[in-house]
């Protein structure tokens, strides 16, 4: 059985670019599954609230199945950060290493 492949594309997408869009249709190809987790920066100061900007990623992402957009910093049981802070934290390592 081969295991999922998932990948973690974070960041404050304050506003949603075509180059964001360009990076997610390239991790689609290469993944499995995508996770956009929206990011809280409290060193900019942003033209949308969090939840503005996922309102406008999942209308972005609307016919991509393999797309998932989530709040980064959700508090709920089950939310992103504690399904995936392992995950998070190593592909943010990795990322760092390139």
């Amino acid at each position: 059985m081969q295991s999922l492949k998932v990948a973690i594309c974070p960041g404050s997408f304050d506003p949603v670019t075509l180059g964001h869009m360009d990076i997610i249709n390239r991790a689609r190809r290469i993944f499995d599954h995508v996770i956009v987790a929206v990011m809280l920066n409290p060193a900019k100061n942003t033209m949308f609230t969090v939840e503005e900007r996922i309102e406008l990623l999942r209308k972005c992402t609307v016919d991509m199945a393999d797309v998932e957009v989530v709040d980064s910093d959700s508090p709920r049981p089950g939310g992103f950060r504690q399904r995936n802070e392992f995950a998070y934290r190593r592909c943010r390592h990795q990322l760092g290493a390139l």
